[in-house]
């Protein structure tokens, strides 16, 4: 959630500096230089409490606070003016064991074969192949689908498109090379969300529109990751515990796909590159969106990895 205020001093100028710390424990969050005027904002990954103290040269610091910070930022805001797209997340409401969704998902280790998309746009993933179907898993707080890495994944109901958004939360990758949002034809049009382990053991985490190019290269933590890609807009992000590891601008050819697949790439041929590890969500978003909702959604997506700090 963005924080502002304006700090000056008594004679008008802009104060040197602004604080923001966790309240009541004291640790600081961050730290912003205002503008001329005095103006200054900030994005806040974690809700909670905290506190302001301003610094000034010749001043007496000043503190504020506290100010609870809660983001209610929810992806349906990006749906709106029938934008396609779809939504999927790892909860037990929004799945079935069956393809046909007769049979709702209730305890953990239960394979899943539909999930619902909770876009409103209808384009649900499914999975006919009983021994294909990723397992639902919770430990009480969060909950996630387990992929394999060599045969589980879900197809979605809408095909790619050359200007979109797409975003995946997950954990715990343990595979050399996996796709979260995938997709690939016979004349292997393509376009995916993936990460992958370097020559160097680091691995990396990278988008693909006619190639596997432009890749990231700063390691992921493995613990938990979120990443979002953007067509168009030549940026991505692949962030952890709230922090960017990665940002690049790049420009890549983009090219309409087959339907999408949830945990590999496709379903034939030699690239099938499956997701081993746990997965939270996924979002295909047939538009660019702008840099304040890439934050919020990257928020909201990796709360459902860690809900709190």
């Amino acid at each position: 959630m963005f924080f502002s205020g304006n700090a000056t001093t008594a004679e008008g100028n802009p104060v040197d500096l602004v604080r923001i710390f966790q309240w009541p424990a004291g640790g600081l969050e961050t730290a912003v230089t205002p503008d001329e005027t005095g103006d200054w904002e900030v994005f806040l990954f974690w809700d909670g409490d905290y506190g302001i103290t301003y610094i000034a040269d010749g001043c007496q610091p000043v503190t504020h606070g506290p100010y609870s910070i809660v983001d209610d930022f929810n992806p349906t805001e990006l749906f709106g003016d029938g934008v396609p797209g779809y939504w999927y997340e790892a909860k037990p409401e929004y799945l079935y064991q069956d393809a046909a969704g007769q049979t709702p998902v209730t305890a953990s280790g239960q394979r899943v074969g539909l999930m619902l998309d909770i876009s409103g746009n209808g384009y649900h993933a499914s999975q006919p192949d009983i021994n294909k179907r990723p397992r639902y898993y919770t430990d009480g707080i969060v909950s996630w689908l387990q992929f394999d890495g060599s045969s589980m994944y879900m197809i979605g109901g809408l095909a790619h498109q050359s200007s979109r958004t797409i975003a995946g939360a997950g954990s715990d990758f343990t595979g050399t090379e996996g796709v979260i949002i995938g997709g690939r034809s016979d004349t292997n049009l393509r376009s995916s969300l993936h990460i992958y382990s370097k020559d160097d053991g680091d691995f990396a985490g990278g988008a693909a529109g006619s190639s596997f190019a432009n890749e990231f290269t700063s390691p992921i933590d493995l613990s938990g990751f979120s990443a979002i890609y953007m067509h168009d807009a030549n940026n991505k992000w692949i962030k952890t515990k709230g922090e960017p590891l990665k940002h690049e601008t790049h420009t890549e050819p983009t090219t309409p796909g087959e339907l999408p697949y949830i945990g590999a790439f496709n379903s034939s041929g030699n690239a099938l590159l499956h997701y081993s590890g746990k997965l939270y969500c996924a979002i295909d978003l047939h538009k660019v969106i702008e840099t304040v909702d890439v934050l919020r959604l990257e928020k909201y997506m990796y709360k459902l990895v860690k809900p709190t700090r």
